[in-house]
């Protein structure tokens, strides 16, 4: 089981020996190649500038990058442009210089090693340290994931068991039932706007009132006399309006509701007194 936790390059490097790591880049310092065709003064002009880079890569501390640059130097002016065609008419004097500097290199190259073997020592004794904590951790894991399975198991087990059983509240549901707490309206009725006679309230629900007004007061009673019946009477009272009044009121209201304006309506009608027989 790998770890989905992404690893630096460095510490995939540290994996390698220190004289492993050393001997890839004298590897790499060691690829030059020299064109015959290319006249070899500029091969010295370009070796000035090589060990002027390696010095600057030397202070700021890239070790790696001066080593190379360094080996690269020893190896063209040591080995490869012997080779070259033209070698014996390079003046004695840019010879003689770069000689010189390569009296100068090869010392820096050598302590530039020694320091690249102890840091990687370091290194590789950091990824080892690193390695057995990873190892410790991932076998930690895989036994909490063993152990979290089981105890998921255990769980689907207890409740595969417990599918037969009611919940306790569903045992008795008529105890649980809500039943409604406000009475049914019925006291308006729709009749048929089209009957050939009145509407008439049914017989049985049907309670005669007394008048509000009685005929028999006189002119000159009081305005209090005529106000107090009506106030004093609160019961609610049957009404009588047409079946269809609703879906007219909201056909007509239908042009103002589709350009969000209000219409409000007045429901008028007559107040029927019936006398007892």
């Amino acid at each position: 089981m790998q770890s989905n936790e992404k690893r630096p390059k460095t510490m995939d490097l540290a994996s390698l020996e220190p004289a492993a790591r050393v001997k890839q880049l004298a590897n790499f310092g060691a690829m030059v190649e020299v064109d015959p065709n290319v006249p070899p003064r500029r091969y010295y002009r370009s070796g000035l500038e090589m060990v002027r880079m390696a010095n600057v890569y030397l202070a700021e501390g890239s070790l790696e990058n001066a080593y190379m640059l360094y080996l690269k130097f020893m190896t063209l002016f040591l080995e490869k442009i012997r080779k070259h065609p033209e070698y014996v008419a390079v003046p004695s004097d840019v010879k003689a210089v770069n000689q010189a500097m390569l009296k100068e290199v090869m010392p820096k190259a050598e302590k530039l090693k020694q320091k690249l073997l102890d840091q990687y020592a370091k290194e590789h004794a950091n990824y080892k340290e690193y390695e057995e904590k990873r190892k410790i951790a991932e076998a930690a894991k895989r036994k909490q994931e063993q152990e979290d399975a089981k105890l998921a198991q255990r769980l689907q087990a207890d409740e595969n068991r417990q599918d037969g059983h009611t919940t306790p509240h569903l045992l008795n549901a008529e105890e649980w039932a809500v039943s409604p707490s406000a009475p049914p309206v019925d006291g308006v009725l729709y009749p048929d706007d089209f009957a050939s006679e009145p509407p008439r309230a049914p017989p049985q629900s049907y309670h005669p009132t007394p008048p509000l007004i009685p005929p028999s007061r006189p002119h000159d009673a009081g305005i209090n006399d005529f106000v107090s019946p009506l106030v004093s009477e609160r019961r609610l009272r049957q009404v009588v309006v047409p079946a269809g009044l609703l879906s007219r009121f909201l056909a007509l209201a239908a042009p103002n509701t589709a350009r969000n304006v209000e219409l409000c309506g007045i429901l008028a009608g007559i107040l029927v007194c019936v006398y007892p027989y």
